[in-house]
């Protein structure tokens, strides 16, 4: 069955359409997107979406109570102060991204790079260990790009006030 990216939708699963998404990796010219099954491709967006809405918490506040994902929302604006309606198209770029991600595993994966903070290293009988508190799951650094300003502690300096 095929995502619904209806916003608000109380059958929505995806952030971005099918057709958005091909026409997002065409025009980065990445064929690994168009090259995946339908099947494939709807499984990684609902992936994806999920994901963004498990990981990130929002600008604003949730629009109706019977959606099932985080947008479309009410009093939320950017982090220069523009008004966010409907899907933003930073979130719809931040699906596409994740969702081709998905096709080559799972964005959540316990045995992931650690971030980086890797405490020693051997190499004969091959031995990593890292610091306490180093995250064990993967980073997608251009997705948290993507993602400044329509998300809460993103460095955002606007102030919202609540009618």
């Amino acid at each position: 069955m095929a995502v619904d990216a209806t916003p608000g939708g109380s059958a929505s699963d995806s952030y971005i359409s099918n057709t958005d998404v091909d026409a997002y990796w065409v025009a980065r010219n990445d064929v690994s997107w168009a090259a995946a099954t339908s099947a494939e491709k709807d499984a990684a967006l609902r992936e994806a979406t999920q994901y963004l809405d498990g990981k990130y918490a929002w600008v604003g506040v949730i629009d109706s109570t019977t959606q099932l994902l985080g947008w479309p929302r009410t009093s939320a604006y950017d982090d220069e102060g523009r008004q966010l309606t409907g899907i933003p198209a930073k979130l719809e770029q931040a699906c596409a991204e994740l969702a081709l991600q998905a096709l080559s595993g799972m964005l959540v994966d316990p045995s992931a790079d650690r971030g980086g903070k890797t405490k020693r290293e051997k190499v004969g009988d091959i031995e990593v260990e890292y610091f306490s508190g180093a995250s064990s799951q993967k980073l997608y650094a251009f997705v948290d790009m993507l993602l400044k300003g329509i998300t809460l502690n993103s460095g955002s300096t606007v102030n919202l006030i609540r009618a």
